[in-house]
């Protein structure tokens, strides 16, 4: 998917991190991304890998976000019926 074709899909998006260098982003159609520094595994992609190409959240995929909340040190996502949590920057929660 090109990247103009990619931006033309966001329903929502968080900025993340110190510097604004993580962000989550939902589609229109139920997709979730991630993207950025990736620090302690904070973006829930499953490992530490730093990324500049959104990458897909798997487990958020098709669960119905419902929105997202960000504060000092973590991002959270929740969806219908769940609340999922990824790691803060500590690698607590």
């Amino acid at each position: 998917m090109s990247k103009i074709l990619f931006l033309t899909t966001v329903s929502s998006f968080l900025f993340s991190g110190n510097l604004g260098n993580e962000a989550i982003v939902v589609t229109k159609s139920d997709e979730v991304f991630a993207i950025g520094s990736n620090a302690a595994g904070c973006l829930g992609l499953g490992d530490l890998q730093s990324t500049l190409i959104p990458k897909k959240v798997e487990a958020l995929c098709s669960k119905g976000v419902k929105g997202m909340i960000r504060n000092i040190g973590f991002m959270l996502v929740y969806v219908v019926g769940f609340i999922i949590v990824p790691k803060n920057e500590y690698s607590e929660m």
